[in-house]
């Protein structure tokens, strides 16, 4: 069947033939070819389904100023129940080709009906990024043949999509520190330097900015199917499984202009993107369930300072980056790869390339197809559609009324609490975590206690963040009355106001706030904080008398340091004593008051000193 599929240029034949192969079975379908070649049927050209990985030659010594062109294209799966065209289900966790209907698997006589809802969620979409809705949209036809495409062409939105012209505010943070730490200490080490090949360093913190991306276009069009690739068991062939369940979905397709220059820029928008779509409800935006695909177009624009003629550096697509992870480390290779290759007199070809996670690197997928390559064709069974300006109208006012974006959120962290751009950046990763801030600072107005907004910020980050690393616990934020997370329950926003006001009035450190919270959590029964901690026995100690003998006890057993400090005053020293003092008195000394000891017996003619970043969770 295969072979025939392959052999005929007859449409319908094709389309029969498919219908036969998915009726064998209501599970996965198998589909072998041969010599793992498939010939397509549009223009004729042989593609490989699998290629040998393609090692790029990296060289000892790069260009230092890369100027990258990139710019993404991102899938976005709508929330809608049944597909764009048809009436199949979209339900994600049915079994194997069991949420089909005709025009999912191009039976012959199907007609595609544009779901009205797919068309609500795409205007809300495009409100919520700034996007002009167009009066009129058109559907055109993409046509290519491949296994998850049975219908050999894909409806799609070329001519007239449904938006144009947005843009989205984002801050640029630099990548998680510890993929930098893992990534040094891996083969491929001499690349870690190029990652920040703007003149950063791996040692520096890149501070955040803020950057605008801009969006070409919205397009709606049909989901493909899913393909499985799986090595058979002789080792000699590929088997490609093809799960029907998604063909047909509804996708937003969200084209940006490329104006993105680091890999930092493209994961700080990706995630940014999330945060808007997940408070659109538009999409779930699981990226490795695959609701959300991320390409990226790679190019360099210029090495030091020279621009590079386009027929030398030809624009590389890497497709299917279903991590943020994933998307730096790809972005960051492939800048490395043709940077290398221009320097070394050869050209980029213009070509799709996947990023291997394995190995760290990216190999040949195919040849990169152009616009004339996919035949673009208006689409026949579905006339011109004229958008009413009602349904423009009340996507508005549900978006005025019903949704709160990450860039209202990030103003009002900054013009009303004061925050930097790195703690905005962190608050606003964890999904809820920004208002649950909100709602404790909000708590100020009722007593007499005052919190450091930056404090308590930077406390909640740490917290979240060592929550969220321990395992089989399922964290999560959520001030939803009717889906409120088992954290939000066992430590509300009153009941946390009420442990941070302890370590503000100097009752407990934060170190074993941040204990409280692990217990209160963790724990299946709801106590009281002050309860818990009185159990435990965490209370500071505060008798500063106590402390002294404490400090004279640490000064006499790290001689070396303690001379050293009152010989120079470096901080470092100060803190390794502090450091001892908190491990010797399980994290229960009032830090202020030991330095104050420390400096009274060692360096008596200075002020009270502070440790650096003293204030918040990393205190001592």
């Amino acid at each position: 069947v295969t072979s025939a599929c392959r052999n005929s240029r007859n449409s319908f034949s094709r389309n029969v033939l498919t219908f036969l192969v998915i009726s064998i079975s209501n599970q996965f379908i198998m589909l072998k070819f041969p010599s793992n070649q498939v010939r397509s049927l549009t223009h004729g050209t042989i593609f490989r389904s699998t290629a040998p990985l393609v090692q790029a030659k990296i060289g000892e010594v790069a260009p230092k100023n890369i100027k990258p062109v990139i710019g993404l294209e991102v899938h976005a799966q709508l929330n809608t129940r049944s597909k764009l065209f048809s009436q199949g289900s979209n339900h994600k966790e049915a079994s194997p080709n069991s949420q089909l209907d005709l025009l999912d698997v191009a039976m012959p006589g199907s007609l595609p009906k544009l779901n009205l809802s797919a068309i609500r969620a795409a205007i809300l979409t495009a409100l919520g990024l700034n996007c002009t809705i167009q009066d009129l949209i058109h559907f055109d036809r993409k046509n290519y043949f491949y296994t998850d495409m049975p219908a050999g062409y894909q409806i799609t939105q070329y001519n007239r999509p449904i938006a144009l012209n947005g843009h989205i505010d984002f801050i640029v943070t630099a990548y998680n520190r510890s993929f930098i730490t893992e990534f040094a200490h891996s083969q491929h080490y001499d690349m870690v330097k190029y990652l920040y090949y703007d003149g950063w360093k791996l040692e520096d913190e890149a501070k955040p900015y803020v950057k605008r991306s801009n969006i070409k276009q919205l397009q709606l069009e049909q989901d493909s199917a899913k393909t499985l690739h799986q090595v058979a068991s002789d080792q000699n062939d590929l088997n490609n499984l093809v799960n029907y369940n998604r063909s047909g979905a509804g996708l937003l397709e969200i084209v940006f202009e490329p104006d993105l220059t680091t890999p930092d820029e493209a994961s700080s928008l990706v995630r940014e993107l999330i945060m808007i779509l997940k408070a659109l409800k538009t999409c779930d935006c699981e990226l490795q369930e695959g609701s959300l695909r991320v390409d990226a177009n790679v190019s360099i624009g210029s090495i030091d300072g020279q621009s590079i003629p386009r027929s030398d550096s030809n624009r590389v697509e890497l497709k299917n980056l279903n991590s943020l992870r994933s998307l730096h480390r790809g972005i960051a290779f492939e800048i490395r790869r043709q940077a290398t290759r221009i320097a070394s007199g050869d050209k980029v070809l213009q070509e799709s390339r996947t990023f291997d996670t394995k190995t760290g690197q990216t190999s040949v997928l195919r040849v990169k197809e152009t616009a004339v390559d996919y035949r673009y064709v208006p689409e026949p069974s579905l006339p011109p559609l004229r958008i009413d300006k009602t349904l423009v109208e009340q996507a508005g006012h549900d978006l005025a009324k019903n949704v709160v974006l990450p860039s209202v959120i990030r103003q009002l962290l900054q013009n009303k609490y004061g925050l930097s751009l790195t703690l905005i950046a962190e608050l606003l990763d964890e999904p809820g975590l920004a208002q649950y801030f909100m709602n404790i600072m909000d708590e100020n107005n009722k007593d007499d206690t005052t919190f450091d907004p930056d404090t308590v910020a930077d406390f909640l980050v740490y917290s979240v963040k060592n929550l969220k690393s321990i395992q089989n616990l399922p964290f999560k934020v959520d001030l939803d009355p009717a889906e409120q997370s088992d954290f939000v329950r066992k430590l509300n926003p009153i009941k946390m106001r009420k442990l941070l006001k302890m370590v503000f009035d100097e009752e407990i450190s934060f170190t074993m706030a941040y204990e409280t919270m692990k217990c209160l959590f963790t724990s299946s029964a709801e106590s009281c904080p002050r309860q818990l901690i009185s159990e435990f026995g965490w209370f500071q100690i505060n008798d500063e008398e106590q402390i002294d003998q404490f400090c004279a006890q640490v000064i006499m057993n790290m001689k070396s340091i303690s001379k050293r400090y009152k010989k120079r005053g470096e901080t470092k020293d100060l803190r390794y004593m502090i450091d001892k003092l908190n491990e010797l008195h399980e994290n229960r000394i009032n830090v202020r008051k030991a330095i104050k000891c420390l400096n009274r017996r060692l360096r008596p003619a200075e002020s009270e000193q502070e440790i650096s970043n003293s204030k918040g969770p990393n205190q001592a």
